[in-house]
Parts: structure tokens; C-alpha cells; sequence
């Protein structure tokens, strides 16, 4: 059977850390995959996702009957250090069919890991650098989820976290969708339960941020409308609302948030995808309408170029540590596939937000073997 794929990795929304912990795994010529979606913000999670996923694709577990259960581990190994006995990280994860319109899994995770203290510098240098001082990290993560299909149409998720006994996260998606596809529409709750300590990103994961996630609900709402077969509308409604007012702060917001998205395909000889995109915001410090949009250009067979400017109006700073707000980003990317098993990617991004200019840089190569 001939298997052709195309991945990408994309936070669905800039402003919240939690969207850039998910991680997939990808084995193109045996046609498997494997994603690791709704991960949870904490210390490492980002790393040990990745690890997760590439063992499931480099050795899926075989099905008997009904019942598929799996087992994984891993230790972190850092460029330029020696590996530390005490960080490592096991779990098992058990899949049950339970009918033919039901499915569950359950998970168990367990991270041991060691980090040493480490001082932040300020951006202001009259204020003293920030310390972290070092610890220890001693986990047990349990998950349980469950999918069902109560007619073809409407597909069901749940999944309900424990971190050390404690409830942790709750997951809640419904997906209505016409038979021909033209229709969507989803809806997702997320609640977190407790206050969400060392969020980390993307670009260094084994660093903890200076911030915390508090108590909140967010909910969302999303429809699309495909016409025809070069034209896709989504409108979406989003809501965050914290348990308490009063700890609304950096990292820590509510709002209401209003999207209407707009993509042409295939222009140009079918080298062309327009994309139009119209924002509002709606939270206790101001009311904000904002449009932008992108292009995305396939100049060859393996060469793909896209731009556009997007609005945000909160938005973490990696480097800096910090948080700002009414920020324009300016992007483009290229990307080259050299080989089948050579892929380069570059980009640039420039994040505006009327005080300061931040430029970054990013060059990503992927060797498959």
C-alpha cells in the first residue's frame, strides 16, 4: 500500500505554555505514527514526550485480542555532561478495546530527576539575578482516558490525570462532523486543578521558567466549513477564566478570545495557499482587534517557503524569560528536503510589541536513518 505523509509541529496558541509540550514520531516507510497529545506542562515533559513517542514508533506493541499493553523507559542524556545516576524515567500503558464504538488506555509514569541550581540573570541589571535553587524531582503521573463514538458523526474524548495522588488535569473534546466532511465542529474544555509549578519551553526544555500556571478553565469552540475543494472557513470562540481573580498576573489571564480564519488553496498552478486571519480579544485590561495572515509557496518538489504576520496579545519571550503583550510576529521559513532521510528547515521571526524588537533565528536539520 503506497503511505505518503506530511507533518508539522504548531502550537495552537503562542500565549500558552502548555501548547508546546506535545510531541509525534514519524516512520515514513513503515506508515507509522505516533502522537503524544495533552501532555502535562511539567518540569520535562517535553523531552520525555519525545522519548515516548519514538519508542512506540520504533516498537509498537502487538495487539492480543483486545488488550494492548506496552511498557517504556528512558534516562536523559545532555551534550557535554555526564548521564546522573538518579534521573531516569518507567511507565506502562495498558489499551483495552471495549467495543467496537469504545476505546480506553491507561497510563502510568514514573520521573526521577535531578536538577542543579542555576542563576538568572535580570533584564534590568540593577535588579539581582534570580535563583533557582537546585532539587529533586520524584513523580508518579497516572492517566486514564477513553474515546467513543456515539454515532458517526459525533466522536467523544475524555482524560483525567492524577500527579502524586492529586487530580490534576481534566480533557474534555467533542468532534461533530457531516459525512462529506464539509461540516465541522469541535468543542474542548481543559481544567487544571492545582498550581502548575516550572513550566518549560520548547527551545530549552530542561530549563524551568520563572513562572507558574494557577487554577483555571479554558474553553473553546470551533466550527469549519469547507467549500468546495479550494476554499476553508473556521471561526472559533475561546474563553479563560481563572479560580481566582486575584491571581491574575504574568502567565496567568482571562479573556475572551474571537477567531475567523479563511484559506484559499491551491492558487498559482496549485503552488499557493492564502490564509486570512482576523482576531479579537476581550479581557480586563483592553479590548483588542487585530488581522493578519500568511502564504505558503511549494516552489519545487522539495522545497517549501512560507511568510505572514500573526497578532498576539500575550506571548511568551523565551530568552528573556518574561512575558508581553500586543505583540506582532513577522515570520518566514523555508523549508529544503535534501534526501529522503535529509530534511533542512530555517526560519526567522521578528516579535513586535511597540517597546522592543526581538529577532530569532532558528535552523533545524532531521536525519532520518
Amino acid at each position: 500500500m503506497y503511505f505518503q505523509s506530511k507533518t508539522f509541529w504548531l502550537a495552537k496558541d503562542a500565549s500558552q505554555a502548555e501548547q508546546y509540550q506535545d510531541a509525534f514520531a514519524l516512520d515514513a516507510a513503515r506508515g507509522i505514527a505516533a502522537i503524544a497529545d495533552g501532555v502535562s506542562s511539567s518540569l520535562f515533559s517535553a523531552p520525555w514526550a519525545k522519548i515516548l513517542t519514538e519508542a512506540v514508533v520504533a516498537g509498537p506493541p502487538d495487539r492480543l485480542r483486545d488488550l494492548a499493553a506496552s511498557r517504556f523507559g528512558g534516562v536523559p542524556v545532555r551534550l557535554g555532561e555526564a548521564h546522573r545516576n538518579d534521573a531516569w524515567l518507567a511507565g506502562l500503558v495498558a489499551r483495552l478495546k471495549i467495543s467496537d464504538r469504545t476505546r480506553a488506555r491507561l497510563e502510568y509514569v514514573h520521573v526521577s530527576e535531578f536538577f542543579e541550581g542555576v542563576n538568572v540573570p535580570p533584564v534590568d541589571p540593577f535588579v539581582e539575578p534570580v535563583q533557582i535553587p537546585a532539587g529533586h524531582l520524584d513523580d508518579d503521573l497516572f492517566g486514564l482516558s477513553l474515546w467513543h463514538r456515539l454515532f458517526d458523526a459525533l466522536r467523544l474524548f475524555g482524560r483525567l490525570t492524577f500527579l502524586d495522588g492529586d487530580v490534576n488535569e481534566l480533557h474534555l473534546l467533542g468532534r461533530w462532523s457531516t459525512r462529506d466532511g464539509r461540516w465541522t465542529l469541535v468543542v474542548v474544555v481543559y481544567r487544571l486543578f492545582g498550581r502548575l509549578d516550572n513550566v518549560t519551553n520548547d527551545l530549552t526544555p530542561f530549563v524551568p521558567l520563572l513562572g507558574n500556571y494557577e487554577p483555571f478553565t479554558r474553553v473553546t469552540v470551533r466550527a469549519t466549513r469547507r467549500i468546495g475543494d479550494t476554499w476553508i472557513l473556521q471561526g472559533a470562540v475561546g474563553h479563560r477564566e481563572l479560580d481566582e481573580e486575584r491571581d491574575e498576573g504574568t502567565f496567568n489571564h482571562e479573556f475572551n478570545q474571537y477567531t475567523f480564519t479563511a484559506t484559499r488553496l491551491d492558487l498559482a498552478d496549485r503552488r499557493l495557499d492564502l490564509t486570512l486571519v482576523a482576531n479579537g480579544y476581550a479581557s480586563t485590561r483592553n479590548d483588542v482587534v487585530a488581522v493578519g495572515g500568511h502564504a505558503d509557496v511549494r516552489l519545487t518538489a522539495t522545497v517549501e517557503l512560507s511568510a505572514g504576520v500573526d497578532y498576539a496579545l500575550f506571548k511568551y519571550d523565551w530568552f528573556q524569560d518574561t512575558e508581553r503583550e500586543n505583540v506582532w510576529t513577522y515570520s518566514a521559513r523555508v523549508r529544503w528536503k535534501a534526501r529522503k532521510d535529509l530534511e533542512f528547515t530555517g526560519s526567522a521571526t521578528l516579535d513586535d510589541d511597540r517597546f522592543e524588537e526581538t529577532w530569532t533565528v532558528l535552523l533545524k536539520v532531521v536525519w532520518r536513518f
